[in-house]
């Protein structure tokens, strides 16, 4: 838009909002041609915002204004008007000067729906804000939420503390560790045309939807988005909407636990699947699960851990079933690992991944099965803050045909960390 017409909208508003001035100060007699003027002007202007492309979707609400400005020739509302008015035509002066369009290229937002503004709003935010400003960016929403909502800062600095994985820590505004807010900066800064590829590859709103909640999580520490985008219609791994219904299925559970995936998976899309494999590296676990999964047929039971070669790690963790064991050089007792690959012969059709952060190199000792026969593939990702891009690109590069889905389970914890990726 050009800058004449900015500057002839501002002065239009700022008539307007002089003119609710004197009707607040002298009432209503004798000024109701001033009413519809009022009206007729801020209704003009909102819809010419509307019609160009930068301010699509971007205009504040302008619902309420019009309706109590409608409202003054039958009732007194300035003590609505007023406060509601004022902030409404900062918000548009703010958004007006913003606008350089006449000056520079077009900006990269497109104009499709909401959820896609809402996505390359975010892009266009990260790739022009530098690093460091990014960093005071989270910061700032930190302490807001510290200032409006003392459980949540609760909860995110001290209750959950030690919970983001990858040593990521977040001490809170007067902490020495704030490295998951470091971290995911870097992720988001780094990786941004990462997430753009992901977000194009994504395969329905819901997806897209989730993705976006998890980026203004980031960003703002705000659980509104990640609470309304947490998906309990269907089981965990198992969305009817993503995965259909198929007889003689070959499922493959990496990172089994105590068998409760499988008996989703079984309650889900009932018994008559072909063979059922599991893998879990913790022997007291392992020994739950067998005792759980006794009562299901062709089931094969791997005390084994999954990866991109043979070899021997240890256990790290407690001795006992526990969800979140893992492997490393040292610890309780050694566990082999295997590539899927070479431990099953036959073609699979469903692997599920949850394997302590060692998904990529699962996804690698597998690339042979999802090269020739394109397995549906589930990973629940939560242990590395780059995997929510960096799994969906590897599986690409092993077999580019797969669509991707992206679901966010409704978990309790207060920041988004965990989240389902489908390649179907």
């Amino acid at each position: 838009m050009a800058a004449q017409e900015i500057r002839q909208i501002i002065s239009v508003l700022t008539t307007a909002n002089e003119g609710i001035d004197c009707l607040a100060s002298n009432g209503i007699t004798g000024n109701e041609y001033l009413v519809e003027d009022i009206l007729e002007a801020v209704s003009a202007c909102v819809e010419h915002l509307e019609s160009v492309e930068f301010y699509a979707g971007r205009v504040p609400d302008a619902t309420k204004v019009l309706h109590y400005i409608a409202k003054l020739k039958y009732e007194n509302c300035f003590a609505k008007l007023k406060p509601l008015f004022d902030a409404w035509f900062e918000d548009i002066v703010v958004l007006l000067v913003s606008d350089k369009s006449y000056k520079k290229k077009p900006s990269i937002i497109p104009k499709y729906n909401s959820v896609d503004y809402e996505f390359f709003n975010y892009i266009d935010f990260i790739k022009k804000t530098s690093f460091e400003d990014l960093c005071r960016f989270a910061f700032d929403n930190l302490k807001k939420v510290q200032e409006q909502n003392k459980t949540l800062y609760n909860d995110l600095t001290v209750k959950y503390r030690g919970w983001y994985f990858e040593n990521n820590i977040l001490d809170g505004l007067d902490g020495s560790n704030n490295s998951l807010l470091i971290n995911r900066m870097k992720v988001l800064k780094n990786r941004a045309a990462d997430f753009e590829w992901f977000y194009g590859r994504l395969c329905d709103y819901r997806s897209k939807n989730a993705l976006n909640a998890i980026i203004n999580n980031w960003l703002t520490f705000s659980i509104e988005g990640i609470t309304k985008a947490g998906d309990d219609i269907f089981p965990v791994n198992f969305d009817l909407d993503i995965i259909k219904y198929q007889k003689e299925e070959v499922f493959v559970d990496a990172g089994a636990y105590i068998g409760d995936t499988v008996a989703s998976f079984v309650n889900t899309y009932g018994n008559d699947y072909k063979r059922i494999y599991t893998y879990e590296i913790s022997k007291e676990t392992f020994d739950v699960l067998e005792k759980n999964l006794a009562p299901l047929k062709n089931v094969v039971n791997n005390w084994k851990g999954v990866s991109d070669k043979y070899g021997e790690l240890y256990l790290n963790g407690v001795p006992g079933p526990f969800h979140g064991n893992k492997l490393g050089k040292e610890g309780l007792y050694r566990v082999e690992i295997v590539p899927l690959d070479e431990d099953i012969k036959e073609e699979i059709t469903f692997l599920k991944i949850d394997v302590e952060g060692v998904d990529k190199e699962a996804i690698v000792g597998a690339q042979k099965h999802i090269k020739n026969e394109h397995p549906k593939i589930v990973v629940d990702s939560y242990h590395k803050l780059a995997d929510i891009v960096d799994i969906p690109l590897l599986i690409n590069r092993i077999d580019s045909s797969y669509q991707f889905y992206l679901r966010y389970p409704p978990f309790e914890l207060p920041f988004a960390m965990s989240y389902c990726i489908y390649a179907i």
